[in-house]
């Protein structure tokens, strides 16, 4: 699934609207939070190092394992993500981090994950603390793999067999739940260029490009906010109880 606007400039209603999957043509895995960013970042910082919000246009010294919490305008989720490398706390066994911010928050809460390289693609949704579906299928001609795919729900009573395309499958689901994946890795806010830990870059909004014999199209996503938070070394996890909202630090960014 490439680009639905790939070949044309998308307006900015057209970015607030969109909703499912923007592409999967992509290695991906971000969190999705249905909760204004300052608010997530602010729940996050209270176990990460530092936390330098309204980061675009700002230049920041990159750290290991660290975050972007951005939200495009129009839209309900902000996204957590992170680069293939860090050592972030979502999408591990349990999903205690994923119950632990539905909770501090409470909202719901999508954990994704797609790769084009393996052919797989899958979410969990939290909401409340709990586990309400899951969803992992490696590709057999669109199909679920049987022994490689799994799916779980107590909203709904749907085996594999019953799933005739897992990327139409996913994208519904995201739709259903007023949700977007825009299809953005980490180091698109560093220019599509990601620079090492130590290294300071300037955070951006470049927009995805494609290009032509006659020249290029440009699209940019309206961002709302967009806020850089990283993580402690030897502290990644969120704490279940609630727990103090530290303001934020400035220091990282010029």
């Amino acid at each position: 699934m490439k680009y639905p606007h790939e070949g044309r400039r998308w307006s900015e209603s057209e970015w607030a609207q969109a909703r499912g999957l923007g592409t999967t043509d992509y290695n991906g895995s971000i969190l999705l939070v249905r909760s204004p960013v300052e608010r997530v970042a602010g729940v996050i910082a209270d176990d990460a190092e530092t936390w330098v919000p309204d980061i675009l246009g700002r230049t920041v010294i990159r750290r290991p394992d660290d975050l972007f919490v951005f939200r495009l305008c129009g839209h309900a989720w902000s996204i957590i993500l992170s680069h293939p490398y860090a050592r972030v706390p979502y999408g591990a066994i349990g999903h205690e981090w994923e119950r632990s911010l539905s909770v501090r928050l409470g909202t719901g809460v999508i954990e994704y994950g797609v790769s084009d390289t393996c052919g797989s693609i899958g979410y969990t949704w939290v909401e409340d603390g709990e586990v309400v579906e899951e969803f992992y299928a490696e590709d057999d001609g669109s199909r679920p793999a049987p022994d490689r795919s799994r799916f779980s729900s107590i909203r709904r009573d749907v085996s594999l067999s019953q799933i005739e395309n897992i990327y139409k499958f996913v994208d519904e689901f995201f739709v259903e739940r007023d949700a977007y994946d825009p299809g953005i890795e980490f180091d698109y806010f560093f220019g599509h260029d990601l620079p090492k830990p130590g290294i300071g870059a300037t955070v951006s909004n470049p927009g995805f490009v494609t290009v032509y014999p006659e020249g290029e199209v440009r699209n940019i996503p309206a961002m709302e906010r967009v806020d850089y938070v990283t993580l402690k070394p030897k502290q990644r996890r969120i704490s279940p109880s609630a727990g103090r909202e530290i303001p934020p630090e400035r220091p990282e960014a010029e």
